[in-house]
């Protein structure tokens, strides 16, 4: 019975020591991660390549609206703008073929030796697909693509694909 008393307060002195901290210096940040990921650093310039003669080259950046992530690591297409039946706008989009970027981790992206004609934007996941839309109307995002010139899209921003 003494020898099962001992072992009880032993046990009691053992785990009360483990719950002290002194001279233990306190825990600088948690282990765990936000799932927002970490700040970005500052972005380095983005290097825009000169058109070549007979394309065009269309840059943007692309963030999540509500969060103000960037989108970076979404595959971007450029989709064929076919036209419109009545007041219905009508696009074409293969990713086989569509002009394709990836956008880096602060949602730049770049395409280069694009053929001249107009595209819609399309943000791409093996799950769902977002259509960039114009920051004024709503309406989906038309770029015009010229021969030697550079389109700027700017940021858009859109609801995460």
């Amino acid at each position: 019975m003494r020898v099962f008393r001992a072992l009880s307060v032993l046990l009691v002195v053992l785990l009360a020591m483990s719950g002290c901290r002194r001279g233990m210096p306190a825990p600088s940040a948690s282990p765990l991660q936000s799932p927002l990921g970490t700040p970005l650093p500052p972005a380095p310039p983005l290097e825009v390549p000169t058109p070549r003669p007979g394309s065009g080259v269309v840059v943007g950046a692309a963030t999540v609206r509500d969060v103000g992530i960037p989108m970076g690591g979404v595959e971007v297409f450029l989709g064929d703008h076919i036209g419109a039946t009545g007041d219905v706008p009508l696009y074409g989009f293969d990713p086989q073929v569509a002009p394709h970027a990836v956008a880096d981790a602060y949602g730049r992206f770049v395409f280069t030796d694009v053929p001249p004609d107009e595209y819609v934007i399309i943000f791409w996941t093996p799950f769902n697909s977002v259509m960039a839309s114009d920051p004024d109307s709503g309406e989906p995002l038309i770029v015009s693509v010229l021969a030697g010139q550079t389109t700027d899209v700017g940021e858009l921003t859109e609801p995460r694909p």
